[in-house]
């Protein structure tokens, strides 16, 4: 979880006061600009893809970016905090909705059992995390959604095999 982090950022001459107030509750942020809440679109794959949305500091717009917990503003094409250059955040690729339904497979396979749901799903938005994680180079992300996904069946074939 993103922990209470603030900006202060100059535009033109004048001061801005960005707040950022993380929520255990579903994973909700409030962003605040010289104390006047900003909305922001929220969703619950927004914990695994990450946050990318505009926000107003005065007439200029500004990115509010939060990827893997950590937290930053881009203004002008450049992160405050870290400094570097602003990229977008990567939308999910087609691809890995294979790894998706093939993680739902497993739950078919095995019955519907509540095991069988919890491990796909476990499989299927970590699939969807690392698929899009700008940590990781992408030739390799397809590679770490396959292993993620084969480790949920070979987690669950254990578990019939062991009971």
């Amino acid at each position: 979880m993103a922990h209470a982090q603030s900006w202060k950022i100059n535009i033109e001459g004048e001061e801005y006061l960005v707040e950022l107030a993380p929520s255990n509750l579903m994973n909700k942020h409030l962003v605040m600009v010289n104390g006047v809440p900003q909305a922001l679109r929220q969703s619950f794959l927004q914990a695994f893809t990450g946050m990318d949305q505009p926000i107003l500091l005065g007439e200029k717009e500004a990115r509010f970016v939060l990827v893997e917990n950590v937290a930053d503003i881009a203004v002008d094409g450049v992160f405050v905090d870290s400094k570097k250059p602003y990229q977008p955040l990567l939308k999910t690729p087609w691809w890995e909705w294979i790894f998706v339904v093939l993680s739902f497979a497993l739950t078919i396979f095995a019955g519907l059992t509540a095991v069988s749901f919890l491990l796909a799903l476990v499989s299927a938005l970590y699939s969807i995390r690392f698929s899009v994680s700008p940590k990781i180079k992408p030739l390799y992300r397809p590679l770490v959604c396959l292993a993620i996904t084969a480790g949920a069946w070979a987690i669950y074939i254990a578990i019939i095999y062991l009971i």
